[in-house]
């Protein structure tokens, strides 16, 4: 799927989770962005994606660095032939999901022990993240740095305003779920991805399996964008919930 339509995906999923967990607006909002911007992380392996285009040559070269380590990863565990490294390690749910929880765990360990640097290079990261999915035109016209001081507020804003609701289980339920909806919905798509990674499936490693089937929707195409749709859609009714209104 293209990256708007997960980073709309995590949105609506941040805003469930805030629903369920019975957080106030501001931790709400903390929590969307959040699970936005982890709704792209697997994409990192994607050297032309959102994240690689995102902070122009650094965040290209950690893209292809990602890229190569996953070509690495899935070529060593892939029965001898040279496997590609888009979708392939950052995809498998295995290792894709533990990696963002265990991330968000890191962060959130680091903060309660004095040492916040972590948790803000998360935080700035998912914001990044979330403002170049969600809002891909208005970060181009911004460029790198206004870019960088939006997501630097947004992440500020966060630490300030949901100091407390903003807990450590919320934070790594967020960094995983954000992950896990980005693999649900690249499994949607004709490509799907490799559920059991280097396990043999049908005399194949790494084998990408698309849950729907022929019936699998291709990336950019209406159904992709209904999807995302569907997704703000969503988000916008959450958040109308927190606002007070009731349906």
């Amino acid at each position: 799927m293209m990256g708007p339509t997960h980073a709309a995906g995590g949105l609506a999923a941040g805003l469930a989770l805030a629903t369920w967990a019975g957080t106030d607006l501001p931790t709400a909002v903390a929590l969307g962005g959040i699970c936005a911007g982890a709704a792209l992380l697997p994409d990192m392996d994607h050297p032309s994606g959102t994240l690689a285009r995102m902070y122009g040559p650094v965040t290209k070269l950690a893209s292809t660095l990602v890229n190569r380590l996953s070509s690495a990863v899935a070529t060593a565990t892939g029965g001898g032939r040279r496997i590609g490294g888009h979708r392939t390690a950052t995809h498998f749910p295995l290792l894709a999901v533990p990696a963002a929880v265990a991330t968000g765990a890191a962060a959130a360990a680091a903060a309660d022990a004095g040492n916040d640097r972590g948790l803000w290079a998360v935080l700035f990261l998912m914001m990044s993240l979330a403002l170049a999915g969600l809002m891909t035109e208005k970060t181009r016209a911004l460029g790198f740095l206004g870019t960088a001081v939006a997501a630097a507020g947004l992440s500020w804003a966060t630490v300030h305003s949901a100091p407390m609701s903003l807990t450590a289980e919320l934070l790594t339920a967020a960094m995983g779920l954000g992950v896990a909806i980005h693999l649900l919905g690249d499994a949607l798509t004709k490509q799907g991805i490799p559920w059991f990674g280097p396990l043999k499936i049908g005399g194949r490693r790494w084998k990408n399996i698309a849950i729907l089937g022929p019936m699998s929707i291709r990336t950019s195409s209406w159904a992709d964008y209904a999807v995302g749709s569907a997704c703000i859609v969503a988000s916008g009714y959450l958040l109308l919930g927190f606002l007070g209104f009731t349906f």
